[in-house]
This record gives structure tokens, C-alpha cells and sequence, in this order.
């Protein structure tokens, strides 16, 4: 195949792209509905962008070859076409978000909402895939724009580079190119350094490469290069190649899985596949006659408002019946993903699509609504931060908060009442409970890969005279509220050392090496500062269950290690045994009126700082099994107090009721008893 010097044919709907689009989403729909049977179906979204890649640059050739190309008339026409319904689907979802979400997660889905509104979805993905505290997010309802927003920035970037190969050809005009051939040129060579970048980046960084526009841009460029390329005359080619390309869809939705590098070389399957049946341009026989069945042409026509649809319905129906989805639920959301998406191309994709507006308009329509949209999101979420704050608020300086049975009191105190508690309700409530983290200032916590410095963030009294540091990953910040609280009250200066990830230990966890990779400098650098001060006392705990890159052998020895260097020099350590690992959200299992209890078996996992105490004699251990846990299961629900507010950290309110037994341990550690 070579290129083709023939002006582009007419625009005519093409059978089996529209099968392509199908099939592309089909994947999509069903790998979020049944992930496990089929474990590449997000592949579809590659699928997608090659057909896009394809159509924009045909279309955008066409417009130079007939002297009508226009930058800001192809912008308008794009945004004519999709974003009435984007917006029309960001708006209902923001409202059924305010309606029947837990107002705890108001935060974070209006604000990926506003994202998607400014078609940046992609990149606020891709700051949270190595943020610590996002990882325990929420798929929000609005998680799939990401590939919508990366698409749309394709289309704000390839008509400038369709300005800068007509200005090119303009300066060239002596050399006799055409404006085709240096297009050709441009996109190439785009397509060329983007593989090569995805190839890096998905090697090095694949939480932000799958996100990334310039790390997808080749997808979009294979599909570009097709735009170029000559028809296959011969029936027996054009057969083989979409058969081919058919074959590498469908194996590498069955093939590929979450664990795959991608995209990088996992990606050519799709998208080597899109270009095949696009190339082979199938216009005869049994395959295009299939192709062209009216209910593939149906489903591909509505492509992009399924598209739109299926995942918010998906992630919204659990909210709306307060269950797991069942495979009813499931068959019911393809339904109605397809009711929707037929009224949404009905009554808004084809009307607004056909209306002759002027460009300004579309644009300052277009910049009113996304405003609008996003200052109403904004305004809910300063709403929703207000009733979180009251109600934590309640919970832990209330009146209830100083009951004799609440929280861990209920499992500590002999007091045969506590069995039979006056209290009513949990605290705090479920709508909230997933937002009950300790209150500190922003610079309080390392949530970034970079963070080598050992900083820390003054807590308690300033003007103290015991100074106390507390070190640690996030299951030692856990306690940050409550050893403020004790600090407060005795007068004690504390200084927090917390990064996400990483357990103050030499040993080093088995982790995400893009998160954690700076954990070891962070740790060595947390020690010198350690060393280097006065402190009374330091206090560290760190996430149990966790693999080690040396072994459970070498994380105890190199626990100790440091410890037994800390003692040396004088500073007093309490070591707290870290908390059971439910294994689930517990706060999303009691919002379902399941049994959230959890086998202690199960959930007391390998910690190694009961062992390395053992070598380590001067370090005093805070072993909490009991409270948390009956001699069979533990619990979920403690003297009316949420325990955990997702799956593994404790809630803040709960972690503050247990503060007298931390104060008893800090005590006996500046007296010595």
C-alpha cells in the first residue's frame, strides 16, 4: 500500500466502521459489567480513538482539498457534535450525585464532574494515580471521561497541525509539495515519537501513562495514516486484513488484563487491528454482510451516547437500591444505557448537530454551560464540606463524645452497662464516615512520590517542654487527631512525620515502585532528623499484611535495626501494633445492612513490629487486638463508633476514643515505669 495522491471520495457512513464502533463498545460495557470474563474489554476505548484518528484526518483532508479548511469551524462543528450530550450527562449525573450519594463522597465525584466539564478528566486521573490518599478513591461516575477528554484534546491539537502543514507547504510552494504530502509527514511523525514516548512511559510511569494524551496520541495517528492510504481493490485482501484485524480485537479483549503494561506494546493489538479493518475498507461478502447487520449499525450509531451513559448508571444503581449489583441489576442497566442513549441521539445529538448557529455562539454557549455546570458542582461541594464538618464535629466534641461506653471505651471500661449502651445510632453517620480523617493543616501530610524531605507538622502545645514525634506511614497518621488531642491536653509539643506508603522501617515494602520509590531516602532522611533532635518520645506504627521486598525475616531485623539505632541515642520509641484489615469498605458495607464483622484469623495479618520488639527490648508495644476485635471476629461497629472509613484506616473519631490507652503508654515512657 502506498499513498494515495486522489482527492479523498465524498463522505459517505461507512458499514463496518460503524460495526467497529460496536464493537468497541460493546467490550467496554460489557468488561465493566462482568470484568472477570472479560479482562481486556477496556480495550475498546483504543479501538475508538483509531477510528477517530481515521475519520477526523479524512474529513480534515477533504476540507484542504477543497480550500475550505477552518480551524475554529472544525472546533465548532466538534463541539455542535459532542458536548450538548456530554453536558447533558454530566449535569443529570451531578444532580443524582447530590440525590443519592453519601454526601462524604459529594467531594471528589463533582470535582471529576467539573473536570470532565473542562475536558481534563485525563489528567486530574492521572495526578490521583500517584497521590496516596486517591488511591483508595471511589471509581467516581464520571471516571470514563478521561477517554472522552483525551479524544477531544486530539481534536483541539490536529487541526493546528493541519495550519502548520499548509504553512509549511506555503513556504515550500517552489519545491512543488503538497500540502498532502507534508500532512502525511507531520502525523507520521507524531505517531512515531508518541509509540516511542508510550513505549518509555508505560516502563516507567504506567499510572500516568494510561492517561496520558501524549502517550495515546499514536493511537490516533495509526488511524490518520489509514486516512492516507490507496483502497485495496483485490476482495481476497481486503477479507484476510479485516478478518485479521477482527481476530487481534477480540483476542486481546479475551488476552490482555489490568495487570498488562499498557498501553505500549499491549496496545498495537487493537489498534493494529482498527487500522486493518479500516484499511480493508470491506464492502462485499459474507464478513461485510454481518458487518452491516442493522443491529450492529443500530448499536454503532449510539456508540457514543452508550458510551456515555452505561458507566454513570453502573456506578449510580448500587447508590439507588443500597446493594451489590446482581446480574438483574446488570441486565436492567444495559437497558436502560440503551433507552437513554437512543433518546439522547434523537433529541439532542442530531438536532443540535443540524442547527446552523454562528461560531461565537457555539463557543459562548458552550463556555456559559461548562460554567455553569461546574459553579453549581462547586457550590454543592462547599455545601456537602460544611454538613461533613458539623457532623464529624458532633461526634467528636459532642455531648456524645464524652459518654462513659462510646468508642473504644465499650471494649476497655469492666462496667456491665457498656454491654447494654443508652447510646443511639453510629457515629459518625454513614454519609459521612468515609470523610472522617484527622483534621491537620494541608502541609501536615506527604501524599506525593517526590516527597524525600523529612519535614514535619507542628501539632500540639508549641510552648511545651516534652517533645514528642510521631513517624510513619498513613496507619501512624491514622492517630494524628488523637495524639493532638493528648498533646493539647499535657502540654506536649508534637511533631508528625507521615508519608503515604511508606512504613518507617530500613525494610522495604513491596509496593507501587512509582509511589513508594523515594521511601528509603524519605526513611534514612526521617532517621537523621530523629537523631539529630531532642525527642522525648517517638511514636510510629505502619500498615500490616504488606509484602516485603527482603522477606518477613529481613523486615523484623531491619526494624529492629533502626530502632536499636534510635534507643542508642537516647529517644524512648512506642511502637503501635497496627489495626485489622478488614479486607472491604467497611463504611460501603454498612451502608447495605450487611454483616460487616470480619474473622480475626483473617484480619490481624504479619506485622512486623511485634517481632522486632522482641530484639529491640527498650521499645514499648501498644497491642490493640482486644479492643478491636472479639476472640472470633472483629468488629466493625464499636461502642456505637464506625471503626474504619474504607478498608484498612481506622475513622478518626474512632481512633481518638482511643487515646487513654495511648496516654498511659506515653506516660509510662517519660517515667520509665
Amino acid at each position: 500500500m502506498s499513498v494515495a495522491q486522489s482527492p479523498v471520495q465524498t463522505r459517505q457512513i461507512r458499514t463496518d466502521i460503524q460495526a467497529l464502533r460496536t464493537i468497541a463498545v460493546t467490550l467496554v460495557v460489557l468488561f465493566h459489567l462482568w470484568p472477570n470474563r472479560l479482562s481486556g474489554g477496556f480495550v475498546g476505548v483504543d479501538v475508538f480513538f483509531v477510528i477517530s484518528g481515521f475519520l477526523i484526518t479524512k474529513h480534515l483532508i477533504q476540507e484542504v482539498q477543497d480550500g475550505r479548511f477552518s480551524i475554529t469551524g472544525f472546533w465548532a462543528r466538534r463541539i455542535k457534535r459532542l458536548l450538548p450530550a456530554s453536558f447533558t450527562v454530566l449535569g443529570a449525573t451531578a444532580v443524582a450525585v447530590v440525590l443519592f450519594v453519601p454526601v462524604s463522597l459529594w467531594e471528589q465525584w463533582l470535582q471529576e464532574i467539573q473536570a470532565s466539564v473542562f475536558y481534563f478528566q485525563n489528567w486530574y486521573l492521572a495526578a490521583d494515580a500517584v497521590n496516596y490518599l486517591a488511591l483508595a478513591n471511589q471509581s467516581s461516575p464520571a471516571q470514563h471521561f478521561w477517554s472522552l477528554s483525551t479524544e477531544e484534546q486530539f481534536y483541539f491539537v490536529w487541526p493546528l497541525l493541519v495550519a502548520l502543514a499548509l504553512l509549511i507547504t506555503k513556504r515550500m510552494v517552489k519545491l512543488n509539495v503538497s500540502s498532502r504530502r507534508v500532512l502525511l509527514v507531520i502525523f507520521s511523525t507524531v505517531t512515531v515519537l508518541s509509540f516511542s514516548y508510550s513505549l518509555y512511559l508505560t516502563n516507567t510511569d504506567p499510572a500516568v501513562a494510561y492517561f496520558s494524551t501524549p502517550v495515546r496520541a499514536w493511537e490516533f495517528g495509526i488511524g490518520a495514516i489509514a486516512a492516507f492510504l490507496r483502497p485495496i481493490q483485490s476482495s481476497v485482501t481486503k477479507t484476510v486484513l479485516a478478518l485479521t484485524g477482527l481476530l487481534a480485537i477480540f483476542s486481546s479483549g479475551l488476552v490482555i488484563t489490568n495487570q498488562t503494561p499498557f498501553p505500549g506494546v499491549a496496545a498495537l493489538a487493537p489498534t493494529v487491528g482498527t487500522f486493518l479493518v479500516i484499511v480493508a475498507a470491506i464492502d462485499t461478502g459474507i464478513v461485510s454482510r454481518i458487518l452491516g447487520l442493522k443491529p450492529l449499525q443500530w448499536v454503532g450509531d449510539k456508540s457514543y451516547a452508550i458510551y456515555l451513559w452505561h458507566w454513570p448508571i453502573l456506578i449510580g444503581v448500587p447508590f439507588v437500591t443500597h446493594s451489590a449489583l446482581t446480574t438483574m441489576h446488570k441486565i436492567w442497566i444495559v437497558i436502560a444505557t440503551l433507552v437513554l442513549a437512543w433518546a439522547t441521539e434523537r433529541l439532542i445529538e442530531k438536532p443540535i448537530s443540524k442547527m446552523q448557529v454562528k461560531k461565537f455562539k457555539v463557543f459562548a454557549l458552550t463556555a456559559t454551560t461548562s460554567v455553569l455546570i461546574a459553579s453549581l458542582a462547586g457550590l454543592a461541594v462547599n455545601l456537602g464540606n460544611q454538613r461533613i464538618a458539623q457532623e464529624l464535629e458532633f461526634g467528636k466534641v459532642g455531648q456524645v463524645a464524652s459518654h462513659e461506653c462510646f468508642g473504644a471505651a465499650a471494649r476497655i471500661t469492666t462496667d456491665s452497662d457498656c454491654n447494654n449502651s443508652s447510646l443511639e445510632g453510629i457515629y459518625p453517620s454513614l454519609t459521612v464516615a468515609a470523610s472522617d480523617t484527622p483534621t491537620l493543616p494541608d502541609d501536615c501530610f506527604s501524599v506525593t512520590r517526590e516527597q524525600t524531605e523529612a519535614s514535619f507538622c507542628a501539632l500540639g502545645s508549641r510552648t511545651g517542654s516534652v517533645r514528642v514525634a510521631a513517624v510513619g506511614d498513613s496507619h501512624l497518621a491514622q492517630f494524628a487527631g488523637a495524639l493532638n488531642v493528648l498533646a493539647l491536653r499535657n502540654n506536649w509539643q508534637l511533631d508528625l512525620y507521615a508519608k503515604g506508603g511508606c512504613p518507617f522501617t530500613y525494610a522495604v515494602r513491596k509496593h507501587d515502585a512509582l509511589l513508594t520509590k523515594n521511601c528509603p531516602i524519605w526513611v534514612a532522611n526521617a532517621a537523621a532528623r530523629l537523631e539529630n533532635s531532642k525527642y522525648e518520645v517517638v511514636i510510629t506504627s505502619q500498615r500490616a499484611g504488606v509484602d516485603w521486598v527482603a522477606g518477613k525475616v529481613s523486615a523484623v531485623k531491619d526494624l529492629s535495626r533502626l530502632w536499636n539505632q534510635l534507643s542508642a541515642n537516647g529517644n524512648r520509641i512506642i511502637a503501635i501494633k497496627d489495626s485489622p484489615n478488614p479486607g472491604k469498605n467497611i463504611v460501603a458495607c454498612l451502608s447495605t445492612g450487611a454483616e460487616c464483622n470480619f474473622s480475626r484469623s483473617s484480619g490481624l495479618k504479619f506485622d512486623p513490629q511485634v517481632e522486632a520488639v522482641a530484639n529491640s527490648p527498650e521499645v514499648r508495644l501498644i497491642d490493640l487486638d482486644d479492643i478491636y476485635c472479639e476472640p472470633a471476629n472483629c468488629l466493625a461497629v464499636i461502642g456505637n463508633v464506625v471503626v474504619y472509613r474504607d478498608d484498612n484506616h481506622l475513622t478518626d473519631t474512632f481512633a481518638r476514643t482511643l487515646a487513654p490507652v495511648i496516654e498511659s503508654e506515653i506516660f509510662g515512657a517519660l517515667t520509665g515505669k
